[in-house]
């Protein structure tokens, strides 16, 4: 290529100079140019690491917090775990408890029931002790059920108000009470723990009557009201002057907390027991 300056020859003096001045300011001006471009890309470069270095040291507090809450969350999940074997364990504990204290009780009275049969007539002492047998086969059923699934075995073949009318039958049976069960609602609906925190009560209430009141007659009333589920159970017995609630009772009380219900118990002539729980769908069926 033909330099620069060779063109300026063919200008006069004072042209060339000014030409010159020209080609000189132009190189000045692109080193400015450079110059600048240099300073503002540095400055965003350190813009840019400062940035880096806010969010690391951003990073960094999150990953401190995060390891915080994942601590946090591993002794939630303890306790958790804790809470929730002991809520296994005490319904495990109330399930054996029901089961084994309806059949022992069944049991007992049947076999003091058979013992006074003895001298009288050995052939209905014979038949008593039949059923007594027949009730502590299925007591043994229902203690290996429980077990594996705590629930009812009764409410596994047949419907709530059918299992409720099949026990005071058996109850009536074998310790020769006389149980009368009036049921106002027979269509309703229960969810499986509803059915049986009710199922349980009754044969809870049933099963201290005879035990623990030694009463003749007991009488079972169960009935839907303004939404809410009605079981009363009421019998003759003994009574007593205070009432020191027990295991059942205890258990009885968490059945129905755990559904958000109520117990009231009194004893004057005999023993009443008053349990509501509000129906969750507010209505039988059509």
């Amino acid at each position: 290529m033909v330099p620069f300056s060779e063109y300026l020859l063919y200008f006069d003096m004072h042209t060339r100079q000014l030409l010159q001045s020209v080609v000189d300011l132009l190189g000045a001006l692109h080193l400015i140019l450079f110059v600048v471009y240099m300073v503002v890309l540095i400055g965003q470069r350190t813009e840019e690491n400062s940035a880096i270095r806010r969010l690391n040291g951003e990073l960094e507090q999150a990953n401190d917090r995060l390891s915080v809450m994942n601590e946090q969350l591993k002794a939630y999940a303890a306790e958790s775990e804790r809470m929730a074997e002991t809520r296994e364990r005490n319904r495990l504990a109330r399930e054996i408890h029901d089961t084994l204290g309806h059949a022992l009780t069944g049991i007992t009275a049947g076999a003091d029931a058979c013992i006074q049969m003895l001298e009288i007539s050995p052939e209905m002492a014979k038949k008593q002790m039949e059923r007594i047998a027949s009730t502590a086969r299925e007591g043994m059923n229902e203690v290996r059920r429980s077990v594996r699934a705590l629930r009812p075995d009764a409410l596994e073949r047949m419907q709530l108000t059918d299992a409720i009318a099949k026990l005071c039958i058996e109850m009536q049976t074998t310790s020769q009470a006389e149980i009368t069960l009036d049921l106002q609602a027979e269509d309703l609906r229960l969810s499986p723990d509803e059915e049986d925190a009710v199922y349980r009560i009754v044969q809870e209430s049933i099963t201290n009557a005879i035990r623990h009141g030694h009463a003749t007659a007991v009488r079972v009333r169960i009935a839907a009201e303004e939404r809410r589920l009605g079981i009363t159970v009421t019998d003759n017995g003994c009574g007593c002057a205070k009432i020191e609630p027990g295991f059942g009772l205890r258990h009885m009380r968490e059945r129905l907390r755990l559904l958000n219900g109520t117990l009231k118990v009194k004893s004057e002539k005999g023993f009443e027991l008053h349990a509501e729980i509000p129906l969750r769908w507010g209505d039988v069926y059509d």
